[in-house]
């Protein structure tokens, strides 16, 4: 069965805009990951750097 039951009836201008909104939502699921994925690395290490300069400072 297909995703959209009556595509073959469609216009070209309507199968563009699901392609364009299928697309996006695809980019955003796969950015979305990224960023779940590589968030935690960012936090630590700016979270270290921030420990590190506040330690240097304190020490001179």
């Amino acid at each position: 069965m297909p995703l959209v039951p009556r595509w073959q009836y469609l216009s070209e201008k309507s199968k563009s805009t699901i392609k364009k909104i299928a697309l996006s939502i695809a980019t955003l699921l796969i950015l979305y990951w990224a960023l779940r994925t590589i968030f935690p690395i960012i936090a630590t290490a700016l979270g270290a750097y921030l420990i590190w300069k506040w330690f240097l400072e304190s020490k001179g």
